[in-house]
């Protein structure tokens, strides 16, 4: 995620690159997101119920809410990647924001975690 984004978003943001490179910022995103995929299903991570296994019931709200807005996100990257630096630079900065958004339920899922464990 961070990783992925980030630098891209840097790029996009600050060096005006030309519409073939926002193509193939967007392309190797989209590829980074799917190689993380079959990674997580290499590793046995795949599936909405082991998904959703892993957080706590209280933050459910949220995990489909973020799941519901990465999606979309990730969707028009996919079917409507941006052709202009200031398109994709705009694109990336609504995934980095869905991004924090993941970090905050990771850490509330970590300390409902550890206040289970007292």
């Amino acid at each position: 995620m961070w990783e992925i984004l980030e630098p891209r978003y840097q790029e996009a943001r600050f060096r005006a690159p030309s519409t073939e490179r926002c193509a193939e910022l967007a392309r190797s995103i989209l590829a980074d997101y799917d190689r993380m995929q079959r990674d997580a299903e290499t590793h046995g991570l795949s599936g909405l119920d082991k998904f959703y296994a892993a957080f706590h019931r209280d933050l459910r709200a949220d995990v489909d809410a973020y799941s519901d807005e990465w999606i979309q996100l990730m969707q028009c990257l996919r079917t409507a990647p941006a052709d202009n630096p200031e398109e994709l630079s705009r694109q990336l900065k609504d995934l980095l924001s869905n991004n924090a958004k993941w970090l905050d339920v990771f850490a509330r899922q970590l300390a409902l975690t550890i206040a289970d464990q007292r």
